[in-house]
């Protein structure tokens, strides 16, 4: 990718926004990032700044004079139509079509391109892979030259974070009994374009589930199930979800179910009341409130579901405040899957970061 040019008498903030739209340019989804790094080296060596990288594929950059690290980490999340992004600017405000725009945490990547082009004196660390399980920053090889680290991975303007929820993500595992069938008609029925919203951020707000929300409504008949998955990542709130089963005939057939268009299918699962029991209550939002911060103390997101192989498998995403609080969080967690059944695997823990009013953090509030 080629740089940007800043051609006249251009604000700074007009060329911030230059900036992020050629970031939003080059392709960096989680997992695929090369090109980004690739990009952002030439653009800090361009400026004058030392480059160091890692296995991991984080990267570094050295001011001689730096008092302050800058940090944020260059993957995104694609959903949608990505990774080739197509702006939209609509009264003020930008978004790309069909996708998620990726400014978690391109704003903060183009923040610190801003500030290597003005050739302040800030180091700048560009890790990888956040949105896959920090899998950059677990692995991070690289020498941290100053005192401080400021991390820019945050969605308010002008507010200063002093701590963080930890993390764990669970992935059950159910085994299915598939029964072959001749000559049955099947149905499908969708839930699609929820809301949807961030795991972590957004859990507080009532957003409905599409996991959930669909096993509601075939809960309420008398189904055999076939097929079903949804959601779209373990950090994100469900925003659709689809199934497939036949319905015996003669039974109701609710509007919401369609007849399904491939008719191909020879096979549903004698696990089906089993399966339905188990979604339907899956956890889910915030199981306890921190009443001094009224924020949430601990939550989960029942992220995805899909059957593969004969198997059932969900992924949630469990967040808490603090140590003690995961370790209930996991066990209540663990508890219900262990009813159903669910063989259970652990996957990309990470401790909180509790609460201190440090003298670095008061500084910066003022």
């Amino acid at each position: 990718a080629s740089f940007v040019t800043f051609e006249g008498h251009k604000t700074k903030m007009e060329i911030f926004w230059d900036i992020f739209k050629q970031v939003c340019k080059i392709p960096h989804c989680s997992g695929h990032t090369m090109e980004m790094g690739t990009f952002i080296r030439r653009w800090a060596e361009s400026y004058g700044y030392a480059v160091k990288s890692d296995k991991a594929g984080n990267i570094i950059c050295y001011h001689d004079e730096a008092t302050l690290t800058l940090q944020s980490h260059y993957d995104m999340l694609c959903l949608g139509e990505t990774p080739n992004l197509e702006l939209i600017e609509k009264m003020g405000k930008l978004s790309a079509k069909e996708s998620t725009l990726g400014a978690d945490s391109a704003v903060g990547v183009s923040l610190m391109l801003l500030a290597m082009k003005d050739k302040k004196p800030v180091d700048c660390l560009f890790t990888t892979d956040e949105e896959i399980g920090l899998i950059g920053v677990k692995a991070l090889d690289l020498n941290i030259k100053t005192q401080h680290v400021l991390n820019l991975n945050a969605q308010e303007g002008e507010t200063v974070y002093i701590a963080c929820a930890g993390g764990v993500d669970l992935r059950g595992t159910l085994e299915l009994q598939r029964l072959l069938v001749e000559g049955a008609k099947y149905y499908e029925c969708s839930i699609d374009k929820l809301p949807g919203g961030h795991s972590g951020l957004d859990i507080d707000k009532n957003i409905p589930n599409a996991n959930l929300e669909i096993v509601k409504l075939l809960n309420k008949s008398d189904i055999k199930l076939a097929d079903i998955s949804g959601g779209q990542a373990r950090n994100t709130i469900s925003k659709s979800a689809k199934a497939l089963f036949i319905i015996e005939e003669g039974s109701h057939v609710p509007s919401q179910f369609k007849e399904a268009q491939n008719q191909e299918h020879v096979h549903y699962y004698a696990d089906t009341q089993n399966i339905l029991s188990a979604l339907v209550n899956m956890p889910h939002g915030v199981k306890k409130d921190n009443n001094i911060y009224n924020i949430p103390h601990y939550s989960v997101n029942f992220a995805q579901m899909k059957i593969e192989d004969n198997k059932l498998i969900v992924e949630l995403s469990l967040r808490a405040m603090d140590g003690v609080g995961m370790i209930q969080l996991e066990e209540q967690t663990r508890s219900y899957l262990d009813n159903f059944g669910f063989k259970i695997r652990e996957e990309n823990a990470y401790p909180a970061w509790i609460i201190e009013k440090s003298e670095f953090a008061q500084r910066l509030s003022f």
